[in-house]
């Protein structure tokens, strides 16, 4: 099934162009990869996806809406359907590891929902210290996200996505504040859920770790896409060596 469909989509900022003419599908239990140099239109491509921004030109459909006619009740239940991760965590200081996660699902939950779940966590904290412990972080599970650190704050943000129950878990720069070991185990977590039907749309810096955990890569280049294919025709490709020369710059494989 596609969930994602593309049709020459571009988006115009006033300052300049974002992205341009992008022709791509993603269906469901794909786990793909988005790499290119910084500034060639990788975030607004997540930003798109996930109904932030919206195209000025070409096509673009989501679990079948099309974005150009998108109402707000279709985007309400739309963006519940899809889990983001950004770059700068976005969790909330003064709540609770517990709290921070809980909010995953209650994207387009009533108001009523929304306080009797934050007010009672205890009720959830099962599932959820299962999936903290998958991410190396449930003993944080009752501390405020205030007291951690960059990398713990960004695995709680994980934690949030994988929460949520979402068909479309998109993720920016997710490894860009860990180490490399907690990397790895940012990326299992992230791959095991194509066993459970669920797409990855995932940026990367990292080739090596595009390379190994996705089975699909998308290239951005000057906001048009120059590659589109599995890993092994990625790594024989023009685009592969311009990125990999870059690597001291862009955080890639040297």
């Amino acid at each position: 099934m596609k969930l994602v469909v593309a049709n020459n989509v571009s988006k115009i900022y006033s300052n300049g162009q974002g992205l341009k003419s992008a022709s791509f599908t993603i269906s469901e239990g794909e786990f793909v990869g988005v790499v290119g140099q910084s500034g060639v239109g990788k975030t607004t491509l997540m930003r798109l996806l996930c109904g932030a921004i919206f195209p000025t030109g070409g096509g673009l459909t989501l679990f079948g809406i099309d974005m150009s006619t998108v109402t707000r009740g279709e985007l309400r239940k739309l963006r519940g359907r899809i889990a983001t991760v950004y770059q700068n965590h976005n969790v909330i200081p003064c709540l609770d590891v517990r709290r921070n996660v809980i909010l995953g699902r209650l994207a387009g939950a009533s108001w009523y929902e929304t306080i009797r779940r934050m007010a009672m966590p205890a009720r959830e904290t099962g599932e959820i210290r299962e999936i903290l412990e998958k991410l190396n972080i449930d003993d944080k599970i009752s501390e405020r996200c205030q007291e951690l650190s960059g990398g713990q704050q960004q695995r709680v943000a994980i934690a949030r996505a994988l929460y949520s129950q979402a068909d479309i878990f998109l993720a920016d720069e997710p490894i860009a504040s860990v180490d490399p070991t907690t990397a790895s185990l940012i990326l299992v977590n992230f791959q095991s859920l194509k066993l459970q039907g669920k797409t990855v749309i995932m940026n990367l810096h990292q080739l090596d770790h595009a390379i190994k955990y996705c089975d699909r890569i998308l290239m951005l280049e000057q906001g048009s896409i120059c590659f589109d294919g599995p890993p092994e025709k990625f790594v024989e490709s023009a685009g592969y060596s311009r990125l990999a020369s870059t690597g001291s710059k862009e955080g890639l494989p040297q």
